[in-house]
Formats: structure tokens, C-alpha cells, sequence
């Protein structure tokens, strides 16, 4: 599957707000639920027969921190980014069309909003070859909406507390890399694309995000490695759909009193 990271990530978004716009439209009978109840059951009983409400409250109070979280950041992602831009058209020493020549000597390259960014310093250290590798790399990020597609991954990651989350992001990440180096080799040949990580990853001067899984990347082009999506995530998905249907089917508590 094409994106299988994004996919997930737009169905975990999708069951997740489900659930939570499920719970929230039954706080308040729930809330009116333990009140009567409690005024005409013993203790015991009354918390017997309504676990499955305290659940749902708890439930609802989690998801809803984790979804200020994942809000938070969101917005907090795209003012960065517009800050960035901004900053960016300051530095910048030409223009053609969407492609910004960037006054900085590290040899780097990259998209923004519509836009690619390449430095002085790559124009000057990298061959032809490898800026063509570059440029239609940045292109293939640009045609398939990675930027888009990255701000919907970022926000599933925030979503949940999960042990595999970092596992989560840097496949997810490399699933968009490896998608923009597919773009670029249409144009040009894998010896090409190979050559460039390789030279880029080797330059001291070289900026981080220019060496983003340069050895994962190539391992998938030479030897087909798949970027596999762990059984884990599909039983969070499970778990949270299974969540959705108990809260609907089983809406008030176990006494028969509502």
C-alpha cells in the first residue's frame, strides 16, 4: 500500500474523534446517571454497575488532554513554519518562480509550503548531477503532498501514548523520503541518487536534515527492503473501534435504573 503510514494515520484520526465525539455526547446523561443512582443504591452496588461509566469518564478526560496536545502542536507547527518561510524570503539572494536560492554555505535543500529552498553552498559543492537528484527529489515531496501529509502524521503521533511512537514517526518519515526519491528517479539513474546521499551524508559541512535515513533509504532502492507497519498499530486501531461500538451499544449503566 502507497503511504501506509498516512492511510493509518488518517483512519486513527478518524475512529479517534469518532469515539471521542461518541463520549462526549453522553457526558452529560452519565453525569446525571451516578447521581441518581447513587442516591438510591448501596456503594458496592453503585460502583458494580457502573464501571463501564467511570471507564467512559476517564476515557473522555484522557482523550481529551491528548487531543489539546495534539492541537497545540498542530498550530504550533504551522506558525513555526510560517515563521520560518518568512525568515527565509529574508535571507534569500534569488528567485525563479517557487525556487529560492538561500544565502547560507551548508550545503542544503528542501520544500516549504509550495516552495524549494536550495543554498548557496550546494549550488557551489554538489555537481550538476547532483542538484538535478536534488531537485527532483524536492519536486517529488512537492507533487505528492508531503507537507500536508507530514503536519496529519505529526498530529495522529500526539493523539496516543504509545511505547513505539519514535519507531512510528521515523517510518513514517522515511516512507515520505523514500517516495520523493522515487519521483527523482524518473529523471535520473539509482547510481546517480546513490552517489548523492552518499556525497552529501560524507560532507562535513552538510546540514542534518540533508542526511535523513541516507543508509535506510538506499537499503529499500538496492535491496527492497518494506517499511513494514508493526501489527501493534493495527491493534490500537482495534482497540479503539472496539472502544467506539461498547460505548454506543452499552451507553448508560448495568443497573437498569436509567
Amino acid at each position: 500500500m502507497k503511504n501506509k503510514y498516512f492511510v493509518y494515520s488518517l483512519l486513527l484520526i478518524t475512529i479517534y474523534l469518532y469515539l471521542y465525539i461518541s463520549l462526549l455526547k453522553n457526558v452529560n446523561l452519565w453525569i446525571y446517571d451516578l447521581k441518581a443512582c447513587f442516591s438510591v443504591m448501596n456503594f458496592t452496588d453503585f460502583l458494580e454497575n457502573h464501571l463501564n461509566v467511570f471507564f467512559y469518564l476517564l476515557l473522555t478526560s484522557v482523550m481529551s488532554i491528548f487531543l489539546i496536545k495534539a492541537s497545540v502542536n498542530l498550530f504550533k507547527d504551522i506558525f513555526t513554519g510560517f515563521q520560518l518561510l518568512n525568515a527565509l524570503k529574508k535571507i534569500k539572494s534569488k528567485q525563479y518562480k517557487n525556487l529560492y536560492l538561500i544565502k547560507d554555505e551548508t550545503v542544503i535543500a528542501f520544500n516549504m509550503f509550495n516552495k524549494i529552498f536550495i543554498s548557496e553552498g550546494a549550488l557551489k559543492k554538489l555537481s550538476k548531477d547532483s542538484l538535478k537528484a536534488i531537485f527532483y527529489h524536492e519536486i517529488g515531496h512537492l507533487k505528492n503532498f508531503h507537507s500536508l501529509k507530514l503536519l496529519i502524521i505529526n498530529f495522529s503521533y500526539n493523539l496516543l501514548f504509545l511505547p513505539q511512537k519514535k519507531e512510528f514517526l521515523k517510518n513514517a518519515l522515511l516512507e515520505l523520503e523514500v517516495e520523493a526519491d522515487k519521483n527523482a528517479l524518473k529523471f535520473i539513474t539509482m547510481e546517480n541518487l546513490a552517489y548523492t546521499l552518499l556525497n552529501i551524508k560524507e560532507m562535513r559541512n552538510s546540514n542534518l536534515m540533508m542526511n535523513t535515513f541516507t543508509l535506510d533509504r538506499l537499503q529499500i532502492h538496492f535491496h527492497e527492503k518494506k517499511i513494514e507497519l508493526s501489527k501493534f498499530y493495527y491493534l490500537v486501531l482495534i482497540f479503539i473501534f472496539l472502544a467506539t461500538v461498547i460505548v454506543n451499544v452499552y451507553r448508560t449503566c448495568f443497573c437498569g435504573l436509567m
